[in-house]
């Protein structure tokens, strides 16, 4: 790679700045997810929740998978593996995990090409039914619940009613163009990766900036739209709060969006912090990371709900069930930000759309990147005389291969599937695992050896290992995180969160989904979505967990 080679003969991020860029855009593939997950468990108490778990979850593990690489100087299954022998397999789920949620991320915001080229037509062709082009043009072929469309004869929300069971699924075909888009994105990330990170950098801090500034223009416009206060009403006016957050659901959704937006349990962050300096401050670059990942994802829902309120979904501001089903589905975010530039003047709208939707799709190449590189560095620290070239062409075809399913009709429905299924419980499970293999086995040697040489009683030596062992195992990864100079990490709270918040707390959460998915139509849906999905597809989903 070209890049800067340090002491250990690990390369290095050639600035702090494109170290932060590029973790932050490793989140920003997840960001369609955000707008219609919050709509699907209620709008605020969602954003409110998701806003609760950055900080006091998401944050403390970040910092932990931050260090885990930056003090190994290694990926996720070898760093871990360093901490204890038994974790390393916990490294190469979290590898794996990362495969799995990259190829569906990535064929998500290759739909952003459709819109791309439909930004040089005038007027914008979906200016008269945004629903009915993403449902007609970008994934033809399926059932198109078109709302206020021409010709229509049925709403979105009849379509996807509880009433409709079964949707009457349409003839599997390929669709080429949606393939041809995805094979271009793969091409790119490979260039990237065998062009070196100096490449992504410049990328880095042309797009991600530029992106920002535009979806501020959206906002602002879009808060514009008569309406539009509904919208902000239902994200930001917590109604019935003490009732929603009492569903674990809602809960372990909005877990599942804090890890997906910060790329934790995926070996992403331990890659990218691999090629930082062992006394690089990663806790400062944590909290610039944590904050820009939430201002994204709080922009973008804000200004997709903003949207649907013009539209006339929010009466008075209330969500009603019917919506908040019939609306949460994947493409909401490429329903709402067109109906927003439709009504900008002629011509800006155009350049606006263009500007957009290509930032869009070279964001779906940083997330592909950024997910390769959890397996690439996985494949650098077994085979070190592997050429990174050969690596990096075997990850990235493996990724266009996974992504190959997603690119039939079908695919659509198998990729809503999968966001839930591998966000909810794969990369939710892997923090878990993570958390208790650094709570309660990192070091246990050196702990046992303690206690052993006390030399008490058998009852006191089991009292001394319950005392010893309260914060012991997680407090030494805690002092190789201080050991970093310049870098404060608060013993007790860190500890707390890691050994004892998160683990326990993401496996009630689990079982309690767990048990209420196998009540859900059979096992053959998801929950909050009244669609009856065919076996084939599900079990995609189940084969996942």
């Amino acid at each position: 790679m070209d890049v800067v080679a340090v002491a250990e003969e690990r390369t290095q991020w050639p600035t702090k700045g494109a170290f932060v860029l590029a973790a932050v855009g490793a989140g920003f593939g997840s960001l369609f997810r955000f707008p219609f997950v919050a709509l699907r468990h209620g709008g605020a108490p969602f954003v409110y929740a998701y806003a609760l778990l950055m900080v006091t979850v998401g944050f403390p593990v970040l910092v932990l998978e931050l260090a885990l690489g930056q003090v190994y100087q290694q990926g996720a299954p070898r760093a871990l593996k360093k901490v204890h022998p038994a974790l390393a397999g916990v490294g190469y789920l979290a590898t794996l995990t990362a495969l799995a949620q990259g190829t569906f991320l990535c064929v998500a915001s290759c739909w952003s090409v459709f819109y791309f080229f439909g930004s040089f037509t005038f007027p914008l062709p979906w200016h008269d039914c945004a629903v009915g082009y993403f449902l007609g043009r970008v994934v033809p072929g399926l059932p198109t619940p078109a709302g206020n469309c021409p010709n229509a004869t049925t709403s979105r929300a009849e379509v996807f009613s509880p009433a409709v069971g079964p949707l009457s699924f349409p003839a599997d075909t390929l669709l080429w163009q949606l393939l041809a888009a995805l094979g271009l994105a793969w091409t790119l990330v490979f260039a990237i990766l065998f062009r070196g990170v100096r490449g992504l950098a410049v990328v880095l801090y042309g797009v991600i900036p530029l992106a920002l500034v535009v979806l501020i223009v959206l906002l602002g416009r879009a808060l514009a739209l008569s309406g539009a206060g509904l919208g902000v009403q239902v994200f930001l006016e917590p109604r019935h709060l003490d009732q929603d957050w009492a569903s674990a659901s809602l809960w372990l959704a909005a877990l599942a969006q804090t890890c997906s937006s910060l790329g934790l349990g995926t070996g992403v962050m331990p890659a990218m912090a691999s090629h930082n300096r062992k006394s690089s401050d990663l806790v400062k670059w944590a909290v610039f990371i944590t904050g820009g990942s939430f201002l994204a994802s709080f922009l973008v829902g804000l200004a997709t709900l903003a949207v649907l309120g013009h539209l006339g979904y929010f009466p008075e501001g209330i969500l009603s069930s019917g919506v908040r089903s019939a609306m949460s589905g994947p493409e909401l975010l490429f329903v709402a930000l067109p109906e927003a530039l439709v009504v900008l003047p002629k011509g800006v709208g155009n350049a606006v759309a263009a500007v957009l939707f290509a930032g869009i799709f070279v964001l779906a190449v940083v997330t592909g990147w950024s997910y390769t590189l959890a397996l690439t560095t996985l494949l650098g620290d077994l085979f070190p005389n592997l050429p990174d070239a050969l690596g990096g062409l075997v990850c990235c075809l493996a990724g266009l291969l996974m992504g190959l399913p997603y690119c039939f009709t079908h695919g659509y429905f198998l990729l809503e599937v999968m966001n839930y299924f591998v966000p909810t419980f794969c990369v939710a499970g892997v923090v878990m695992l993570e958390c208790f293999g650094l709570g309660y086995l990192a070091d246990s040697a050196s702990l046992l050896q303690k206690v052993r040489e006390k030399g008490s009683s058998g009852l006191q030596r089991g009292v001394d290992f319950v005392s010893l062992g309260w914060f012991h195992s997680v407090g030494i990864v805690h002092e190789r995180i201080l050991a970093i100079e310049k870098t404060r990490v608060p013993r007790f709270a860190w500890c707390v969160v890691v050994k004892y918040v998160v683990p326990w707390g993401v496996l009630a959460l689990l079982l309690a989904e767990l048990v209420r998915l196998l009540g859900w139509e059979g096992g053959l849906s998801i929950p909050g979505r009244p669609i009856v999905f065919p076996v084939y597809i599900i079990a995609w989903g189940w084969a996942m967990v």
